[in-house]
């Protein structure tokens, strides 16, 4: 495996310690298969003749490596290698953590779990930088610790996902980990962070903001001994806002190859926003988007994409 050795662009900077002073301002989804031994294993294309398949965190320390490279005859090309493997972990659980992978144009882009670097793979065995986040301070610096569900997180940045488009990279982070115990102590706030590919400019879309946190309900039958319902925990700014279509947003984007973000929605979910919305409001997509949902039955499928 070759590295290219070329400066990547740094877009988030400052140590992490001025990061909240920015103003404001598909892929092809991975198969998911059971193997013996593995809860599961992602197979992404790499190009006509070649997959990838790739590691937890856990499993790539005791492997040695994260990405394998196979053809099509089932022939192993190449292995990244985990240079940052979990040592000396005594604890009786960890975190399930997963490695980000995304095709854009053709190429294959991954960052590797606790990884600052973003890079594609130029070829089957060579791989180039292109974007570092840098949380500097705010960092996990340790993947023990970043594995450890008991680490104390309130000061920390924690990447949560990335979308590339044509123009723009959108970081998604929090400050804190997104769980019951972070939001029991009002420690958890959920940012966006974007990149202007073209011009440089860094912005935030949002920042700071509390999650919505929504409690389920127990069932009937359910135990008294056993643990508490799961909290949904979600960004209350849903992801890239979304200031035409009469509003509707959410932070479930999912990424084309071609760059162009979309999401899926039903018939219901429009009807639902249109309810929502001020009678008397004026915004230019408001008649169109109500034509749409009058003609709508509830489980019609729609497709809204953002073109950059």
């Amino acid at each position: 495996m070759e590295y290219d050795m070329s400066q990547p662009k740094k877009i988030i900077y400052n140590n992490g310690e001025n990061l909240q002073n920015q103003p404001i301002g598909k892929r092809k989804a991975p198969i998911k298969v059971a193997w013996k031994g593995m809860t599961y294993k992602s197979i992404v294309p790499l190009d006509k003749y070649h997959w990838t398949t790739n590691k937890s965190k856990w499993n790539s320390s005791k492997a040695g490596y994260f990405i394998s490279v196979q053809n099509f005859s089932g022939d192993t090309v190449c292995q990244l290698k985990d240079y940052d493997p979990v040592k000396n972990f005594t604890k009786s659980v960890y975190q399930t953590t997963h490695n980000k992978l995304y095709r854009l144009n053709g190429h294959l882009y991954f960052r590797q779990v606790n990884n600052d670097t973003i890079y594609r793979f130029e070829t089957v065995n060579r791989v180039r930088p292109l974007y570092v986040i840098d949380f500097g301070k705010k960092k996990i610096k340790s993947v023990a610790d970043r594995i450890n569900p008991w680490f104390n997180a309130h000061d920390k940045y924690i990447f949560k996902d990335i979308l590339e488009t044509k123009q723009f990279v959108f970081v998604f982070y929090t400050k804190d980990y997104a769980s019951p115990k972070a939001v029991k102590n009002n420690s958890v706030y959920f940012n966006c962070f974007a990149y202007n590919k073209l011009t440089g400019e860094q912005f935030h879309t949002y920042m700071a903001e509390k999650p919505i946190v929504t409690k389920i309900k127990k069932s009937k039958n359910y135990s008294q001994s056993a643990p508490p319902p799961p909290l949904i925990i979600e960004p209350p700014l849903k992801g890239i806002i979304n200031d035409l279509d009469y509003g509707i947003t959410s932070w479930k984007w999912q990424q084309a190859e071609d760059g162009r973000l979309y999401k899926l929605l039903k018939g219901k979910q429009i009807k639902e926003h249109i309810k929502s919305k001020p009678k008397n409001s004026n915004l230019a997509n408001k008649k169109l988007l109500e034509e749409i949902a009058n003609k709508a039955k509830d489980d019609d499928l729609f497709i809204m994409t953002i073109s950059n």
